[in-house]
């Protein structure tokens, strides 16, 4: 019975080290930019310019020239369409009136280096998952909410 267990503890360490190894992959990807992005819009109550009226799910996966379809979205800049997949690394939205809160899953644009939402009444707490972010830059004139 003893030996069953010493058997069983590396064997477990070893699934709880591949499940958090496939999770953290599946989150960085451009299928969970999409996803941060659609969620950071669901989180606006209130968007009196319109100007996420190009952020919809019908084309959004698809490509053009090469580019994801969200890398045409308003305030959105994708990495270059030489690299593959493309991933968000810019999202500007300052000064649009959007009202509404951050939503947790912005974190899992995890190639976002400039993110700038000045102007707008965005209320709440910046949701911890920003931290995942590790090339955002915190520079006043670059990340600004």
């Amino acid at each position: 019975m003893e030996h069953r267990q010493r058997l069983l503890l590396p064997l477990l360490i070893s699934f709880i080290f591949l499940l958090l190894f496939t999770t953290n992959t599946r989150s960085s990807s451009p299928d969970s930019d999409l996803q941060a992005l659609l969620s950071l819009k669901s989180f606006i109550s209130k968007d009196p310019l319109g100007a996420l009226s190009s952020w919809n799910t019908l084309d959004s996966s698809t490509t053009l020239n090469g580019t994801e379809g969200f890398c045409r979205w308003t305030g959105v800049t994708c990495s270059s369409s030489r690299l593959r997949p493309q991933r968000v690394t810019v999202l500007r939205l300052p000064g649009l009136g959007l009202i509404g809160t951050l939503s947790p899953h912005i974190g899992n644009l995890t190639r976002l280096g400039v993110l700038d939402l000045s102007n707008n009444k965005l209320e709440g707490e910046i949701p911890p998952s920003l931290a995942s972010c590790s090339v955002l830059r915190n520079e006043s004139t670059l990340f600004c909410l």
